[in-house]
């Protein structure tokens, strides 16, 4: 994707499903006031005025380059490593998602955000032939 707008309720990734994921991002912040991923029900969220990365109680601050933030998010079966701005920030996340939500979302709220561009891969296991 490139040069997409987001606005609140939308989904640019509806439909996209799996385990395994490589999530490459570059936002230009408008007017939203939280920006983010939800990766199998697990946020991953930026909230804009507080300049703070923010993901299963863990948080760190983010100043944006310019008007963008950058987000590199590996998603494994045990865990989500989010690399925030060419790696200023790494925030590694323990996690297990639960089994049956296999989903991808991006999001805004309280307003829109430019996606200005956003490449997902779906990983293979390293373990099955």
């Amino acid at each position: 994707w490139r040069d997409k707008p987001l606005g609140e309720g939308e989904n640019l990734l509806a439909g996209i499903e799996g385990d395994l994921f490589h999530i490459r991002s570059e936002f230009e912040l408008k007017g939203a006031d939280r920006i983010g991923f939800r990766i199998r029900s697990i946020p991953v969220t930026y909230d804009v005025g507080e300049k703070r990365l923010e993901c299963q109680g863990c948080e760190a601050p983010l100043k944006p380059l310019g008007d963008k933030i950058r987000l590199e998010i590996l998603v494994d079966r045990t865990s989500i490593e989010i690399f925030a701005n060419d790696g200023r920030i790494y925030m590694p996340i323990g996690v297990i998602p639960p089994d049956e939500d296999r989903s991808l979302e991006i999001f805004a709220l309280g307003g829109e955000v430019l996606v200005r561009s956003m490449e997902i891969y779906e990983m293979k296991s390293a373990w099955r032939r």
